[in-house]
C-alpha cells in the first residue's frame, strides 16, 4: 500500500471517465470551424456564437434578392411616374 492509498478503491483507470466531462463540439455558423458548445465567440473567425444570433442570421442570397426586388420596384414606380407627366 502506498502513502497515497486510502484504501477508498481508486484507480487510474477511474480518473476522467466521467460521460459528463465531454463537451459536445458544434459548427461555428459563419465559418463552419468546429467549436465547444459552450464557446461564445469563434476563436477562428470572431463571430459570436448565440441561439439569437444564429436564428436573426439571413443568407446573403436572401439579401441579395431582396434589394433587387426592391430597387427593381423603386425603378418601376419611378419610371411610371416619370412616363405619367410626359
Amino acid at each position: 500500500m502506498s502513502e497515497f492509498d486510502d484504501g477508498g478503491g481508486w484507480e487510474a483507470d477511474d480518473w476522467g471517465d466521467d460521460p459528463d466531462d465531454h463537451a459536445e463540439e458544434l459548427q461555428c455558423p459563419n465559418c463552419g470551424a468546429s467549436v465547444y458548445e459552450e464557446t461564445q465567440q469563434c476563436p477562428h473567425c470572431g463571430d459570436w456564437i448565440t441561439p439569437h444570433a444564429a436564428a436573426a442570421r439571413t443568407p446573403m442570397w436572401v439579401r441579395v434578392v431582396s434589394v433587387v426586388v426592391i430597387f427593381s420596384f423603386l425603378y418601376f414606380a419611378i419610371a411610371g411616374i416619370v412616363h405619367s407627366f410626359w
